[in-house]
């Protein structure tokens, strides 16, 4: 589980807006509400490294653009694919490539 976590965290905060858009696109109504609200204080708060605050503000950008950017969900609908392959520990080298060549 722990390791789940920190996959999910390392892609909302890779400051790629498709691998963000899939591991936000992984969550429920209720979750996604509440990591908006916890990337708006890492963006906002004090207190928080100037990489951390600059990687929270590159997830809401990416998120707050992607209601707009619809040209990008076929490669979300595959990328979300292989992350959740990835966090059960099923994805193959093969997928890898696939999904670190988009």
């Amino acid at each position: 589980m722990s390791n789940e976590i920190e996959l999910f965290w390392a892609e909302l905060l890779s400051r790629a807006a498709p691998r963000i858009r899939a591991a936000f696109a992984t969550l429920a109504a209720d979750e996604r509400e509440s990591v908006l609200l916890h990337l708006q204080r890492m963006a906002t708060e004090a207190g928080w490294a100037e990489p951390q605050r600059a990687s929270a503000e590159a997830a809401l950008a990416a998120l707050t653009s992607a209601s707009s950017d619809m040209k990008d969900l076929r490669h979300l609908e595959i990328y979300s694919m292989g992350v959740t392959l990835m966090t059960r520990g099923l994805v193959s080298a093969t997928l890898g490539i696939v999904i670190t060549s988009m």
